[in-house]
């Protein structure tokens, strides 16, 4: 995604002259020496706010404003031309003035000038374990405008946020003095420890920290030599977002970042990790969605083989490799091995995970959906029937894996030609897909395709060439025009177009 820079001009002087007065106040006497600061400062807003903010503070001391006007410390700093002078003056007089008073708070701004300057969750800053202790260290940082609160909370913390000017002119401090590379590394570290698992419950908690683990992680560099820790921690992230990404829909960033977690823990962890391999499973469902079924099957099979090895045949996690493995096995039309694998995963999860766990209900649905595609339509109806009543009761009717049980369970009642029970399944999968997972996400347009679909099989061809239309450019655009379902679409659509119009396709 582009996003449209706003660039901010200098102000005039009157404006300046009002800007500075909004933060203290400047008599008759003093004017003629306000108007040589804001000119001093390039009447450039952020410099002025920074420096009223320093002179309310210490305004009782002359010396400091002699200071703030003819500061020759600066001088590395200013070298960079990225940062204009007055607000490296500015900047540096605060932070100077900061580091002698209160150290931590320094520390702080140098770690929260790792991430992106916007939006930053106090639980990225600090543990939780002492807030009063965190409130006192980020007073002076405020007080001296280096960064403030934004407006409204998300995920019930407090944001932060700091000028642009302002982190590039505390990580150019940082970079002169040595401290780069152990600010990035630490940041790196506490995106890693509190960056969610991207399931469904967690995405609220993954939006908010996306922006700062891409810039965290874009700070890695590929050498060789690179410390271990860092990379564990890189790819710590990387796997939690990529599943994230993949769960949103997002699946070339997805690919992207899932391939770099994988490689990296081989490296590090080795082939037969338990850790490497879930990576590897997760890099799998990513590469199967995609219609990459054989790289998939290759991961899964991979996955699988080391797993009963390491972990044992009982293992969850040799058991969600048997699962996935079905699952490739179905979309490549494998459905006698597809069944086998999951009746395999079915049976020890439930023995092992009980009936109503969310990785049982997800073989049930699975089981479900071979059974279809092998048109034994009452079973696969008693499976999905199963699936969605405990799916609604243990994660609710709003929940991604409950909403595939809808759509399921309307797929098996258009195969046998109930027509009303499956209008009323996919409709109420696409109202629900639409409110919780967006108008764009992938399985929102296949909800939109599947009631295209049905209503094309009804003969409603004004209504399905409405939803086709929606679901083909949607998929087209999200998925790529090489995918399966895109092409399954556009076969469908087309199909519909020449039992409209048989003539012209004689």
């Amino acid at each position: 995604m582009q996003h449209k820079v706003i660039e901010v001009e200098p102000m005039k002087e009157e404006d300046a002259l009002a800007l500075l007065q909004t933060r203290f106040p400047v008599d008759r006497s003093s004017e003629h020496e306000a108007r040589a600061l804001v000119q001093v400062l390039e009447y450039i807003p952020l410099a002025i706010t920074q420096a009223a903010a320093y002179i309310r503070r210490f305004r009782e001391s002359e010396a400091n404003q002699a200071t703030l006007l003819n500061n020759e410390e600066a001088g590395d700093l200013r070298r960079d031309s990225s940062v204009p002078h007055a607000v490296i003056t500015s900047w540096q007089i605060s932070f100077e003035q900061i580091r002698r008073t209160k150290p931590a708070a320094t520390d702080l701004l140098a770690l929260m000038s790792m991430f992106d300057r916007q939006g930053i969750p106090e639980n990225l800053l600090h543990d939780g374990t002492n807030s009063l202790q965190f409130d006192d260290t980020i007073a002076p940082l405020m007080s001296f405008s280096l960064v403030r609160m934004q407006t409204g909370q998300q995920i019930g913390l407090q944001l932060f946020e700091m000028h642009r000017l302002v982190q590039l002119s505390t990580r150019k401090w940082l970079e002169l003095n040595c401290q780069l590379e152990k600010w990035k590394k630490q940041a790196l570290e506490n995106v890693a420890e509190i960056f969610p698992d991207g399931d469904f419950e967690t995405w609220p908690a993954c939006q908010v920290l996306l922006p700062h683990s891409e810039k965290v992680m874009s700070s890695l560099s590929n050498d060789e030599d690179e410390d271990e820790e860092k990379m564990l921690n890189w790819a710590t992230i990387a796997v939690n977002m990529a599943w994230y990404l993949y769960s949103i829909g997002q699946y070339t960033a997805a690919e992207k970042v899932g391939r770099g977690a994988m490689e990296k823990k081989e490296k590090v962890l080795g082939q037969e990790n338990p850790d490497t391999l879930a990576s590897v499973n997760i890099f799998g469902l990513i590469l199967k969605i995609q219609g990459k079924y054989e790289e998939a099957e290759a991961m899964h099979r991979r996955c699988l083989e080391a797993s009963e090895k390491v972990r044992g045949i009982e293992h969850p996690d040799t058991i969600a490799s048997v699962n996935n493995l079905g699952s490739v096995f179905e979309e490549q039309g494998k459905y006698e091995e597809a069944e086998a694998m999951h009746r395999r995963c079915l049976e020890i999860r439930e023995k092992v995970l009980g009936i109503e766990h969310p990785s049982t209900l997800a073989s049930v649905n699975n089981l479900g959906s071979v059974f279809e595609e092998q048109g034994k339509y009452e079973e696969a109806e008693a499976m999905h029937r199963r699936c969605l009543e405990i799916s609604e009761k243990v994660l609710g009717i709003e929940h991604p894996n409950t909403l595939a049980s809808v759509n399921n369970l309307g797929s098996v009642f258009k195969e046998q030609g109930k027509y009303e029970e499956a209008e009323a399944m996919h409709r109420r999968c696409l109202e629900i897909s639409e409110k919780v997972l967006g108008i764009e996400h992938p399985e929102t347009l296949i909800s939109v395709n599947n009631l295209a679909f049905l209503l094309h099989n009804q003969k409603d061809y004004n209504g399905a060439s409405v939803l086709y239309h929606r679901a083909s450019s949607g998929l087209g655009k999200v998925l790529g025009t090489s995918h399966p379902t895109y092409i399954a679409c556009n076969g469908n659509w087309d199909s519909m177009k020449r039992e409209m119009n048989p003539d012209e396709y004689t």
